[in-house]
């Protein structure tokens, strides 16, 4: 009897949940209208490319924002996210909790050059002072 309900109600779960792919290659998610989990992929961006199996490596990514432990804090970095994303939507974008501060870092490269050259054009855009080049594990596309 516990199996029979087990599955109906997860049977249930599964004929509601609805999907969707929008013409600007959204990709939204419906369950049960309570989750919804989105993401955002342009066509042929390698560097984005979530479908593709990644593998995690040492390499740099750009410091461009550190902040403090309260929630202003939390919330500057997630504006400056988004002020990043808008400017390089090329680049991946990463908010971190590090003890005892909030961090948000940019990009994953493999050799420093290629990081210096993000920090240039963030400088240049004026989108971050304190932008600055540092080790850190990163996600490769095989």
């Amino acid at each position: 009897m516990m199996k029979l309900l087990f599955l109906s109600s997860l049977l249930s779960i599964f004929s509601v949940a609805a999907q969707s792919l929008h013409a600007n290659g959204t990709y939204h998610l419906n369950v049960a209208d309570s989750a919804v989990v989105s993401t955002n992929r342009q066509a042929g961006d390698p560097l984005k490319d979530t479908s593709r199996p990644r593998y995690r490596t040492q390499g740099y990514r750009i410091q461009v924002f550190t902040g403090g432990n309260d929630r202003a804090a939390k919330r500057s970095a997630q504006e400056m996210k988004i002020k990043v994303q808008r400017h390089f939507p090329e680049l991946s974008v990463y908010i971190h909790f590090q003890s005892p501060r909030w961090v948000c870092r940019v990009g994953d490269f493999l050799t420093r050059e290629e990081a210096q050259h993000y920090v240039k054009l963030i400088r240049k855009k004026r989108l971050s002072p304190e932008a600055a080049i540092v080790k850190s594990p990163i996600l490769r596309a095989y």
